[in-house]
Parts: C-alpha cells; sequence; structure tokens
C-alpha cells in the first residue's frame, strides 16, 4: 500500500472513528440528561401549595435513641424478599420496602408478609425504568399505576416515593409535589459483590442515629453474600446499641431542624 492510500486509510478511519464517538455520546446525553435540562409544566391552576420534602438522612431522635432505617428496593422477589423478612424478624428489626409496581402486582402474597411482619411499603416506580428519560404525565402515570397496584395487594397507600437509580429531576419532582409524596434517598449503602467487602465495617465504623442504608431485595442488585452482610450489619450495629425501624418512624423521632 502506497503512501497516498495509507492516507487516505487513516483519514477514512478518522471520520468512522470520529462518528461511532459523536453517537456515543449523543445516546449518553439522551439517556443521562444535567439535572437542569429539563422544567417541569408550572401549576398555574393550582390554588394550594405545591411543594415537596426530600430527605438523604434524618435527625438524630429528640430522646437520644440510636435509631437508623434499613431499605430495600426493587422487590418483593420470591427469591430474596422472604430471606430478607426472615432476617429482619431474627433481629426484631423493621425496614421499609421501596417496591416496584409490576413486582407487587406479581407477588401480592409477598406484599402482604412485608406488611404482616410490620414493615412500611414505599413506591419505586412501575418497572424500573428511568424517571429522567420520561415525561411529566409519563411519570405520573406509571406512580399511579404503581400506588394502585400495592394498594390492591394489601400494601396500602404509600406515601414515600425513591425514585430509580435515586435519579429525579424537574419533570418527576413536579409529579411526586402533585401526588404528595415524600422522596426518601440515602446515606449508605450496603451491597452484595465483592468489590463492596468492606461496607459492614465502614457503615458500623462511621454510624450516626438518622442514617438511611440502600440494600435490595430484587432485580439484580440481591445476592446470598448481601443476605450475609445484612445480617452482620443488624448484629453489630445492635451491639452498639442501634434499632432498625421503618423510615415513617426514624423521620417521626428525629428532632426538627
Amino acid at each position: 500500500m502506497n503512501r497516498v492510500w495509507r492516507r487516505r486509510l487513516a483519514v477514512a478511519l478518522a471520520v468512522a472513528l470520529a462518528a461511532a464517538g459523536g453517537l456515543v455520546v449523543a445516546h449518553y446525553l439522551d439517556s443521562h440528561p444535567s439535572p437542569t435540562e429539563r422544567v417541569f409544566d408550572r401549576p398555574e391552576q393550582a390554588t394550594g401549595p405545591v411543594e415537596l420534602d426530600l430527605v438523604w438522612r434524618a435527625g438524630a431522635p429528640s430522646d437520644g435513641e440510636k435509631l437508623f432505617a434499613l431499605t430495600f428496593d426493587d422487590g418483593p422477589d420470591p427469591q430474596w424478599t422472604p430471606q430478607v423478612l426472615d432476617i429482619l424478624a431474627a433481629h426484631g428489626a423493621h425496614a421499609t420496602f421501596f417496591m416496584l409496581g409490576e413486582a407487587a402486582q406479581a407477588n401480592p402474597d409477598l406484599v402482604a408478609q412485608v406488611v404482616a411482619g410490620g414493615h412500611q411499603i414505599g413506591l419505586h416506580g412501575w418497572d424500573h425504568s428511568r424517571l429522567t428519560t420520561m415525561s411529566q404525565d409519563q411519570i405520573g402515570d406509571a406512580l399511579d399505576r404503581a400506588a394502585a397496584a400495592i394498594a390492591a395487594a394489601g400494601g396500602g397507600q404509600p406515601g414515600l416515593l425513591r425514585p430509580t437509580y435515586g435519579r429525579i429531576d424537574a419533570p418527576g419532582l413536579g409529579a411526586v409535589a402533585e401526588r404528595g409524596y415524600r422522596v426518601v434517598l440515602w446515606s449508605h449503602a450496603l451491597h452484595g459483590d465483592e468489590a463492596a467487602a468492606g461496607e459492614v465495617d465502614q457503615i458500623v465504623a462511621g454510624a450516626s442515629p438518622g442514617m438511611i442504608v440502600l440494600c435490595h431485595d430484587g432485580r439484580t442488585e440481591p445476592t446470598a453474600e448481601l443476605m450475609v452482610r445484612i445480617d452482620e450489619l443488624l448484629s453489630q450495629l445492635e451491639a452498639d446499641g442501634y434499632r432498625a425501624v421503618t423510615v415513617g418512624e426514624l423521620l417521626a423521632a428525629a428532632t426538627p431542624d
């Protein structure tokens, strides 16, 4: 191949790579919009307050008790939710389950078991779609559908919402505010993969009353190792005088800022 053809080939490859790179960037921007990119419709017809409360962690309980909240996303799941419930029962612990509507609809018996165990149920959307890629109407419809599925399964009317992937922007906030949900994120997280082997020790070492811990009981996150770590976390925190309660109980007990 002579020098001219090598140069032409190099130029062609560079153009092709640039085009491919542009498509990758465009796809990423489409699926990961900036939090400030979108706005929600102004509630011009509203006659009362349109507002919401978003929580990462609660304040310390006013009576000095060492309370924290353990939360579970993406369930209920026939394999993992019963195991989680058994672990919680063994420790006399209560938790909050942020359920997917389609999972609640498919497993109403598990919804009933969660309620029977004295636990709290919150919303986590319908099917784990990203709220940041949905319109405000689509988000509202998904939340309403999920809430109806949870209620039909005996889970009552949820008052808390955790957005999928912990991501929400203005249209989602607008839909949530219209429905009066309280948004709950998290201050700590516990996973089941090998890379997270030291998370129990990290959480215990930095524990403080009011923390909200993220776990999973559905989809791809739960593992047998995670079940072991949940048990270890509860045991170690109990030894330090902590008690696991629902997010609702934690917020109610918190000292106002």
